[in-house]
C-alpha cells in the first residue's frame, strides 16, 4: 500500500470564493404542486393571486344593528337577525327598521352603516317606542328578545362596514413568486380559498457518519475504544430547527410527493470501498448528502476520493477555523425515479439553470464543532439555493462583530451573521 499524500491537492480558498463557487454550481430543484398545508417553508414558483375579492360582500366589523344612515336617530323596530355564515343572503332592510347583525356578517341591502350594540338602548316586548328604552338590555342578553332599539345619535354611511374587496381585490398578488411560505402566508392563501400551490421542491437530505471508532448511541455495549456518534444527532436536530421541511418534521404529503424529508444513512467504516458504496447509494436517494469525518489527510480518510469518483469536487479546503478540510461536491440531477445522472459537467452559463446539477454533498469534518459550523455556513446555503431561496451569502464574524471571511489566515466564527436572505443565521 502506498503511503498517503503529505500535501492536499486542493488549494485553500476563502469563504467568499467558496460561496461564489457553490452559488454558481447548483440550480434550484424543479417545481412541485402541493396542498397548501403541506407547503410550509417551501418557495413559491408561481404567485398566489386572489381569485375573489375579500370580503366578497359588505361585512360588518361589529356586533350591533345594521341601519340606513338616512333614518337618523330614533326608535326603530328590529326587522331581522343577520348572522355570520348564514346560508342565504340577508333580506333587504325595510326603511325605518334595523337588523341585528354579528361581526363578519353580510350587511343587508338597504343598510349602509352599523351601530354598535353598546351604542343603542333596547326596547323589549313592543314593536316601537318613544325613545325611552330601558337602557339595561333585556336582562338575558338575547338579541331575539329585543323588539326595537333606540339609536341615540346619527351615524355616517359606511360606519363599521368593510366594503367588497377592501381587504383584497380580485387578481391582487397575495404572496409573490420567490417568497418562502411562512405561517402568515399560509393563512393569507387559505383565506383566499387557495388550496394548492406550485413551489420549488425541497431537497431530500441524507446524513452519513464515517469512522471505524463510531458507534450509535443505541448500540450497547460499547467497546472501550468506541466513540458515540454525536454528529448525526446534531445534524438531524439542526435540520429540524433550521430547515424543518428537510427533517423528520417535514409534512407527510410533501415527503410523499418527493419534496423534503431526511434520511438517516447511519455509520460507514473507514474503508475506501464501503465509503464509495455508501456515497453511490446515497446519490440515488437524496439531493443533499451530508457526511461527517473522513475529509482530512489521514490514510483512513476516504470521503474526498469517493466524492470525486461520483461527481465533481468544487472545493476541498476552506480558510476557516474550525472546518478547514470541509469539502463541497456536486453530482448531477435526480430523475423522477430518484436516480442520479452521473458526474456533473463543469459550470456553464451562470444564468442557465438547466446546465447545473441539483445534487450535492457537503463533506463535513469529524470534529463536532467543525461539523456544526460547516453545516450552518455551507449546507444551509446549499439547501436554501436548491429550494429556490435567495442566492445568499452567509457571513462569519469574530467576537468583535467584524467580518472574518476571505483571509488565508482563516475565519473564526464567533458571533455568526445572516446572509442576504435572512435565513443563514448560525
Amino acid at each position: 500500500m502506498s503511503p498517503p499524500p503529505q500535501f492536499s491537492t486542493y488549494p485553500i480558498i476563502s469563504m467568499d470564493e467558496a460561496v461564489d463557487r457553490l452559488r454558481s454550481s447548483l440550480a434550484p430543484l424543479p417545481p412541485v404542486t402541493l396542498p397548501l398545508a403541506a407547503a410550509l417553508h417551501h418557495t413559491l414558483v408561481s404567485p398566489i393571486v386572489a381569485p375573489a375579492p375579500q370580503p366578497p360582500f359588505p361585512a360588518s366589523t361589529r356586533d350591533g344593528y345594521a341601519v340606513a344612515s338616512a333614518d337618523g336617530p330614533g326608535t326603530w323596530r328590529v326587522s331581522s337577525r343577520v348572522a355570520a355564515g348564514a346560508a342565504e343572503p340577508p333580506p333587504t332592510l325595510p326603511r325605518g327598521t334595523v337588523a341585528y347583525i354579528t361581526t363578519g356578517a353580510e350587511v343587508p341591502p338597504g343598510a349602509d352603516a352599523v351601530v354598535m350594540v353598546e351604542d343603542v338602548e333596547f326596547v323589549t316586548g313592543a314593536a316601537s317606542g318613544n325613545g325611552d328604552g330601558d337602557g339595561d338590555g333585556d336582562g338575558d342578553g338575547n338579541p331575539d328578545a329585543v323588539a326595537a332599539v333606540v339609536v341615540k345619535a346619527a351615524v355616517a354611511a359606511g360606519t363599521h362596514i368593510r366594503p367588497v374587496g377592501s381587504d383584497v381585490a380580485v387578481g391582487e398578488v397575495l404572496v409573490p413568486a420567490g417568497a418562502r411560505l411562512t405561517p402568515g402566508a399560509i393563512g393569507v392563501a387559505a383565506a383566499a380559498g387557495v388550496a394548492t400551490v406550485t413551489v420549488t421542491r425541497m431537497p431530500v437530505v441524507g446524513v452519513l457518519s464515517t469512522g471505524n471508532e463510531l458507534v450509535d448511541l443505541a448500540d450497547t455495549p460499547h467497546a472501550p475504544s468506541a466513540v458515540i456518534d454525536a454528529n448525526r444527532p446534531t445534524l438531524l436536530a439542526a435540520l429540524a430547527t433550521a430547515v424543518p421541511a428537510c427533517s423528520t418534521s417535514a409534512a407527510a404529503e410533501a415527503v410523499a410527493a418527493g419534496s423534503g424529508g431526511v434520511l438517516d444513512l447511519g455509520i460507514v467504516p473507514d474503508e475506501a470501498g464501503a465509503v464509495a458504496a455508501a456515497v453511490a447509494a446515497a446519490i440515488g436517494r437524496v439531493d443533499v448528502l451530508l457526511t461527517s469525518g473522513g475529509v482530512s489527510m489521514g490514510d483512513a480518510d476516504h470521503v474526498k476520493p469517493a466524492l470525486a469518483a461520483a461527481g465533481r469536487v468544487v472545493w476541498g479546503r476552506l480558510a476557516i477555523k474550525p472546518g478547514k478540510p470541509l469539502t463541497f461536491a456536486t453530482f448531477g440531477r435526480r430523475d423522477d425515479n430518484g436516480a442520479g445522472d452521473g458526474p456533473s459537467p463543469p459550470r456553464g452559463d451562470a444564468d442557465d439553470d438547466a446546465s447545473r446539477p441539483t445534487q450535492c454533498a457537503v463533506g463535513l469534518p469529524g470534529n463536532p464543532a467543525s461539523a456544526f459550523v460547516g453545516f450552518h455556513l455551507v449546507a444551509r446555503t446549499a439547501i436554501d439555493l436548491l429550494s429556490g431561496g435567495a442566492r445568499c451569502r452567509p457571513t462569519t464574524r469574530g467576537s468583535d462583530g467584524r467580518y472574518r471571511g476571505g483571509a488565508r489566515g482563516g475565519a473564526r466564527p464567533g458571533a455568526a451573521g445572516a446572509g442576504a436572505c435572512g435565513r443563514c443565521l448560525v
